[in-house]
Formats: structure tokens, C-alpha cells, sequence
């Protein structure tokens, strides 16, 4: 494709994703209950009055460390706190699209490849372009920025210097600041800078001691970081990490099928493509191992973190759009016949707008049944007619309801994936011929 066609191309995809950012930002309507900060929120905005009256903060455990996007919110916007929530959300939500485009592309993806998939960053139901407009008032945006930020910096920085160590250790304090998760990101960035794993023993094998020593000082400095936090802010309730994750783990354990269809819940049926092409993504994860620790990161914050599973599975997202344009860019489906071609996009298309309800907002929660909405009218790889909130999340759909979203979701991969299989075959026998 001539170079000014490709450019034309790109402009076009980024105003189709400023387009679709927009769209869902005018066509949300904000949550009906406790003045539109219902839930988590409810906790933030209390906290966002306190700094906006001068007053020291004091909140539930563990909202009440998350206490740098209230203390904004409160301090900048006293007059029209929901206000400031939203801006700086949806100013955290648009850098995160920025960087996770970037983090795409220094993996090696095509530009048109990061494109669409920053465009499924922006479409996916548990994005921050949707749900900010829905909830202002919560903290997982600037989270999300910080961890796809320290993902790209994970691969971006070469050579961690004193500076680069230095300018790390800011913006993991920074980052837990916002919420203790952003942690997580920082891990990944000191494990890409100071191992590599092998094979065979040692499976852990230090690239530079003095790596190590460089990568000590940003997780020092944001655990020193919690630590304070923890201790000048007053957190009060019950609230015990532990005795979350034995609760978290019961909770799985009684309801399996939670797990999976969280996945797809938030994903679509692009986890059930991934495992189709497991050899060679396997393979990328072999030679990206970061992005390995941080996917298993994600599975077991989610398997053991939170009863609502969606939306921590929904952390993952730069791995998952990563392997998935590592599909779209190695499977032989990409040396089709235009038909063959047509055959996965078309239905993968409908499947994903329809997982996703993409032309329709999130539905509100005018009786606060979020935990106990009852089975919706129709289920076509989502929730359609008459829902509630409650009812578009695995995590608090009736059990009914979720075998027949798994059972719509595996014939769709079995499909998928004899269109998939069917391309590789093609591929064989023209290299046999």
C-alpha cells in the first residue's frame, strides 16, 4: 500500500477511535441511585468532600489509600467535585489509550494492528470511555495508565540508569497513590529489567546486578510509599486483605463458572481465539516474558482479589489485545482468500459488538439490585432487553444465565476455530505443493 494511502489510513482509524470515545461519552446517561456515586464511589466522593473542605481524610479500608484522585478532584474542583472526577478520568482514560498504543507498537505490531486494537481498548464494555460517564468516581483509570505506562517503559528502557531509575521510582509513587494496584505494573518493569527465564535451570537468570540494585530503589521507594499512606491516613471498617482472598477464593470455588465467563464477559470470545493459536503465542510469551508474569499477574489477582471478577480480569487488557494482535499478525489466516477472510471478520465482528453491547449504553441500576437482578429476558452473548447493571457482569448474573453465555460462547469458538484450523491447512498444503 503506497505510503500516503497508509497515512490516510491511519488518520483515519485515530478519528474513528476520538469518534467512538465521544459517542459514548454523549449517549451514557450517569447511574440514577445515591446521587450518581452509588457503590465504590460513594466512598471516593466522601473522600473528595473532606479534601475539598480543608478536612484530613478518613474513609473505608482500602478505598481510603487511594488518595490521590479525590485529594484532586476535591482540591481543584470544590465546587463540582462529579465534575473534576469525570475530567481527570476521562484525561487518564485518553493517556492510557495513548500509551498502551505505544506499548502495542514496541512490541513489534503493525500501526494499523495498534490502531484497531486501541480502537477494542476504547469499544470494550469495561472501558473507562464508558464507564466514566456512567460512574465518575473511581479510581481505576489512573490505575490502568500507570500499569500500560510502566508495561511500555518495561520494554522502552534498554538500559536502567540512575535518571531512568530515578524517574521510575516518581511514577510508582505516584501511581499508588492513585490505587496500591499500579504496584503491579512496577513489578513487571524491575522483572523485565533484571531477569530472563530459562528453560532449564536456572530458571531465573540475572541479566545485571546492578539492574537489581537500580530496580531496588522504585520498589522501595513505592513500598515506603504504601507504608506511609497506611499510616497517616485514617481507614476504618473491617476491612482485612487476607480474609478477602479467603472469602474471594470460597466465593470461586462454590461458583466456578464465574471465572471463565468473566473473561469473555469483558473480553468477548477473543480469549477462546487465543487458545486456537496457544503454540506460537506461547512462543511470543517464551520471547516476552514480561508480558507472561504479567498475564499470570492478572489471573491470580483476579481468581483471588474481588467478588466482582469482571472488572479486575478487565486489568489484563494490554496482554490480552497484545496476544491477540500477535494472532491476527502470524496465523495463516492472514494470507487468505479474501472470502476466507471475510468468514472470521464478519461473525467476529457481530460476536464482539454484541458481547460488548456496543451501541448501547451501560444500563442503569434504578432499584440497587446490582447483586441480585434475576435472569434477564435475552441472552445473546450479553444481556439484552429490560437489564439492569447486575445483569451484564458474570460476577453477579444467575447461574443459569451464565452456563447459557458459555454454552453461546463455545459455539462461537467452535466456529472460529474451524476457520482457523481450515486457514492452517490451506497454508500446509501450499507449502507441500
Amino acid at each position: 500500500m503506497p505510503e500516503t494511502r497508509l497515512r490516510a489510513t491511519h488518520h483515519a482509524l485515530i478519528l474513528v477511535i476520538v469518534a467512538v470515545a465521544a459517542y459514548f461519552g454523549f449517549t451514557q446517561n450517569p447511574i440514577s441511585i445515591e446521587g450518581g456515586h452509588p457503590y465504590d464511589s460513594e466512598v471516593y466522593y466522601a473522600m473528595a468532600e473532606q479534601a475539598a473542605a480543608g478536612e484530613p481524610i478518613s474513609a473505608l479500608r482500602p478505598f481510603a489509600y487511594r488518595v490521590a484522585l479525590p485529594f484532586l478532584a476535591g482540591t481543584m474542583f470544590p465546587d463540582c467535585i462529579g465534575f473534576g472526577f469525570k475530567l481527570l478520568n476521562l484525561l487518564f482514560s485518553a493517556a492510557a489509550a495513548v500509551v498502551l498504543y505505544l506499548f502495542l507498537r514496541s512490541r513489534e505490531l503493525a500501526v494499523n494492528t495498534a490502531l484497531l486494537l486501541t480502537l477494542a481498548f476504547v469499544c470494550s464494555f469495561q472501558s473507562p470511555f464508558r464507564f466514566v460517564p456512567f460512574i465518575p468516581a473511581y479510581a481505576d483509570p489512573p490505575a490502568l495508565f500507570f500499569m500500560v505506562l510502566l508495561l511500555w517503559l518495561g520494554q522502552k528502557v534498554v538500559r536502567l540508569d540512575l535518571r531512568w531509575s530515578l524517574a521510575v521510582s516518581t511514577l510508582g509513587v505516584i501511581g499508588v497513590l492513585f490505587r496500591e494496584i499500579s504496584i503491579c505494573g512496577l513489578l513487571v518493569f524491575v522483572f523485565a529489567q533484571c531477569f530472563r527465564l530459562r528453560r532449564a535451570p536456572p530458571f531465573l537468570l540475572v541479566r545485571s546486578w546492578r539492574a537489581v540494585g537500580l530496580s531496588a530503589l522504585p520498589l522501595l521507594a513505592a513500598s515506603a510509599c504504601l507504608a506511609l499512606v497506611h499510616a497517616l491516613v485514617d481507614g476504618t471498617g473491617g476491612y482485612d486483605y487476607f480474609e478477602q482472598m479467603l472469602a474471594v477464593i470460597s466465593a470461586h470455588a462454590a461458583q466456578p463458572d464465574i471465572f471463565p465467563l468473566a473473561w469473555l464477559t469483558s473480553f468477548g470470545v477473543i480469549p477462546l481465539l487465543l487458545l486456537f493459536a496457544w503454540r506460537s503465542l506461547l512462543e511470543f510469551l517464551a520471547e516476552n516474558q514480561d508480558i507472561a508474569m504479567f498475564l499470570g499477574g492478572c489471573v491470580l489477582l483476579a481468581l483471588f482479589t474481588g467478588f466482582h471478577t469482571d472488572r479486575i480480569v478487565f486489568w489484563s487488557i494490554p496482554a490480552v489485545l497484545l496476544l491477540f494482535g500477535v494472532l491476527l499478525e502470524r496465523h495463516p489466516l492472514r494470507n487468505a482468500p479474501v472470502w476466507h477472510k471475510l468468514a472470521f471478520y464478519a461473525p467476529l465482528l457481530i460476536v464482539q459488538a454484541l458481547a460488548w453491547r456496543v451501541w448501547l449504553p451501560i444500563p442503569d441500576d434504578p432499584r440497587a439490585e446490582l447483586f441480585d437482578p434475576g435472569a434477564p429476558p435475552v441472552l445473546l452473548f450479553s444481556a439484552f432487553g429490560d437489564v439492569t447493571l447486575g445483569h451484564v457482569y458474570a460476577s453477579t448474573l444467575p447461574a443459569a444465565s451464565r452456563l447459557a453465555l458459555l454454552a453461546q460462547f463455545a459455539l462461537a469458538a467452535l466456529y472460529f476455530g474451524i476457520i482457523l484450523y481450515l486457514a492452517e491447512r490451506r497454508q500446509t498444503r501450499k507449502a507441500s505443493a
